[in-house]
């Protein structure tokens, strides 16, 4: 995955990118690729690290080894779309006084073959073209968690170095160390711009940390930890506050519980899950609409649904391509 990362970006980039790479204790072949890609891209510089110290970790010391006035936070398990590169340095020339910009994704299969539904980057699609935001509170309002999806950050690394120097850190990092800093930042400079064009494509169902810790602790981070993130950053009593949670039930929570229950999550984590849940969300009518339903809905028809709708979308990829299909699986 890291090489065909790395490729998309590669063939886009000229002198006036590098590429920042953290290492964090890998044990695969992650350092040959590099290696090997470097005859072609000279300006890549590794950090490698004997042991993990956490994605939040690994983004502060890729920021801080980088030498542009922007970066391109991104995953290596992403890619660049075609003319991505060059839409966001014409986004930086044209705006140069942002903050940074969030920017729009499309979502594939974890093999990259096809394209599948994406959750809006802002919530309730409420962005359907570019947008320059000057209000710190109703950038974080209609962004919201999307701020936190790595790959599709550009920030501005000298105000980013302002907010890493003078603010204690460890208690943010909790996964979402990204929203913390850019928060912060748009207190200083709240200009951040949302790029509608699709600049990323993302595998979905890729969710390492769901290896590393499982789908209950998994929750924890968007959920708990998020919470605490962001109420570092808005009164929890805020209309603000409370429009994030709205679009992350509404837009997300029945997509993430509806994954859960394809992937065959058993009854006692599905009520734990919901235990959960409603201990933070009863408040909210969405929850109530759109999230509980759906614990009531069979596993067996989740996933049913799933393959009918994973192999349309593979027919139809197909058919684009001039290909004949003959099964969804």
């Amino acid at each position: 995955m890291l090489q065909a990362s790395l490729r998309s970006i590669i063939s886009q980039a000229d002198e006036r990118a590098e590429i920042v790479i953290v290492d964090g204790g890998s044990t695969d072949e992650t350092l040959a690729v590099i290696e090997t890609l470097k005859a072609s891209f000279p300006q890549i510089y590794v950090y490698e690290s004997e042991s993990r110290s956490g994605v939040d970790r690994d983004i502060l010391q890729s920021v801080d080894m980088a030498q542009g006035e922007f970066c391109w936070l991104f995953s290596d398990d992403d890619v660049l779309s075609p003319g991505a590169l060059e839409r966001v340095l014409q986004l930086i020339q044209d705006f140069p006084a942002i903050s940074g910009a969030s920017l729009n994704n499309a979502a594939y299969d974890a093999t990259m073959s096809y394209s599948i539904a994406t959750v809006p980057a802002a919530g309730h699609g409420a962005l359907r073209r570019n947008h320059l935001f000057s209000d710190r509170n109703k950038c974080l309002s209609v962004l919201g968690v999307y701020i936190g999806f790595i790959s599709c950050q550009v920030v501005r690394r000298s105000l980013w170095a302002k907010v890493v120097e003078n603010h204690d850190l460890t208690p943010h990092c909790n996964s979402w160390i990204i929203v913390y800093i850019i928060g912060k930042m748009l207190e200083q400079n709240p200009s951040w711009f949302y790029v509608h064009d699709v600049c990323v494509r993302y595998r979905s169902g890729n969710d390492s940390f769901v290896s590393r810790v499982g789908i209950y602790n998994r929750q924890l981070i968007t959920h708990v930890a998020y919470a605490d993130t962001i109420g570092s950053l808005l009164p929890r009593d805020s209309t603000a506050y409370r429009n994030i949670f709205k679009i992350l039930i509404s837009d997300r929570m029945p997509r993430t519980l509806a994954v859960l229950k394809s992937k065959g999550i058993t009854l006692s984590g599905q009520f734990r899950l919901f235990s959960m849940y409603i201990g933070r969300y009863w408040s909210y009518p969405a929850f109530w609409i759109k999230v509980i339903p759906i614990f009531f809905v069979p596993n067996s028809l989740v996933r049913l649904i799933e393959r009918i709708y994973r192999g349309l979308r593979k027919r139809k990829t197909a058919a684009r391509r001039g290909m004949i299909v003959q099964d969804f699986e």
